[in-house]
């Protein structure tokens, strides 16, 4: 009997390791499946942040689509009004040329009327003086006259 109960203890002894064991055992499985559970979680929320990430960097590419395409229309309105401004620049140079131009025919036009008014004053004044004069010999000869008539009269 006595080697019964040496077998009973022994056999008590490897059923206390293998009770401690599978306690561990069991501890590392609970520890375990709580971090996959965590990693779970994680995981999820990674994969909810990619998504949300995905979704603005859609949204950003295209703002920046509408924001090249918006700075193309500019540079090219920019480009028609540069060529415009060197075409108005261009014809206000024309203009200015010309108005010189004209001024200069204006100022050669100016003197030659300017003569013309001086060359008229000068006759108007003698054709006046030989006025008086052929007047004033009309009245001499007016009188010359009344006076013949009246001497023969």
């Amino acid at each position: 009997m006595e080697g019964y109960l040496d077998h009973l203890r022994s056999l008590r002894r490897l059923m206390n390791d293998y009770e401690d064991k599978a306690a561990v055992v069991s501890a590392e499985r609970h520890k375990q499946e709580a971090v996959i559970r965590t990693l779970e979680k994680d995981l999820e929320c990674v994969n909810a942040e990619s998504r949300r990430l995905d979704s603005e960097t859609d949204g950003i590419l295209k703002q920046s689509g509408f924001v090249s395409a918006s700075i193309l229309r500019s540079q090219r309105e920019l480009s028609k009004l540069d060529k415009d401004a060197v075409a108005l620049a261009d014809a206000l140079e024309v203009l200015k040329k010309d108005t010189v131009v004209e001024a200069e025919s204006i100022h050669r036009k100016k003197a030659h009327f300017d003569e013309l008014s001086s060359d008229f004053a000068a006759k108007f004044e003698l054709y006046k003086s030989k006025c008086r004069y052929l007047s004033g010999n009309l009245e001499t000869k007016s009188e010359q006259c009344s006076a013949l008539e009246k001497y023969t009269g």
